[in-house]
């Protein structure tokens, strides 16, 4: 994990997000919030599948707030829209974990994308 850079640190993080959870959510997310937007992209679909299965609503509502900063920061470039369709995704994921406070904040990540100019 500590000597990886690029590529390699893109893969470390989709495996981790792909089959890890909350003990390497501190890995995943910072790693993920470091990195430029077009890993972000990358990255993305399997941040946000670790987000929705994790058995920890601080952590997820970590990662519900990246999400919301980049669709909010690059709403203007397009990224509104493909981040709103993955908070839709945790919001059902998370009732499912009946973790209502995670419901409320991508509830409200997606107003505030949608608000944003």
């Amino acid at each position: 994990e500590n000597d990886n850079e690029g590529m390699l640190t893109q893969a470390v993080v989709s495996i981790y997000a792909a089959n890890g959870g909350a003990a390497q959510w501190p890995f995943i997310y910072n790693k993920y919030k470091a990195c430029n937007l077009q890993d972000k992209i990358h990255l993305t679909q399997k941040l946000a599948a670790i987000i929705s299965r994790m058995n920890n609503t601080q952590y997820a509502l970590q990662g519900i707030e990246q999400l919301k900063t980049v669709g909010v920061d690059y709403k203007g470039s397009g990224a509104g829209p493909f981040i709103i369709k993955f908070l839709n995704n945790i919001k059902d994921q998370r009732a499912k974990l009946n973790d209502t406070a995670s419901v409320k904040a991508a509830d409200e990540a997606i107003g505030q994308i949608n608000d944003a100019k």
